[in-house]
C-alpha cells in the first residue's frame, strides 16, 4: 500500500477521534480505538515517506493529532470528566 493511504487514514481517524471525544454523550471507546489507530498509521506513513515527500506533512499531522486525542482521552478519564457528563 502507498504511504498516502496511511497518511490520509491517520489524519481522518485522528480527526474523528477528536470530534467524537469532544462531542457530549458519545462513547469513550470509539476514541480509545481511533487514537491508537491514528498513531500507528501515522508512524507507518512517516517511516515510509521520504524526506520532503508529498505526504509527509499529512502523516505528521495525523500522528500529532492522534497523540493529542490520546492525551485528551487520558486527561478526561483521569479527571472524571466523563463521569460528570453522564449525570
Amino acid at each position: 500500500m502507498s504511504p498516502r493511504f496511511f497518511a490520509v487514514g491517520s489524519l481522518v481517524s485522528a480527526v474523528l477521534a477528536l470530534v467524537i471525544l469532544i462531542a457530549p454523550f458519545v462513547g469513550v471507546y470509539t476514541s480509545a480505538v481511533l487514537g491508537p489507530v491514528a498513531v500507528a498509521l501515522g508512524a507507518v506513513a512517516v517511516s515510509r515517506t521520504k524526506d520532503g515527500g508529498p505526504n509527509r506533512k499529512v502523516a505528521f499531522a495525523g500522528l500529532t493529532l492522534g497523540l493529542v486525542a490520546l492525551l485528551v482521552l487520558v486527561v478526561f478519564l483521569a479527571t472524571g470528566a466523563y463521569s460528570e457528563r453522564a449525570r
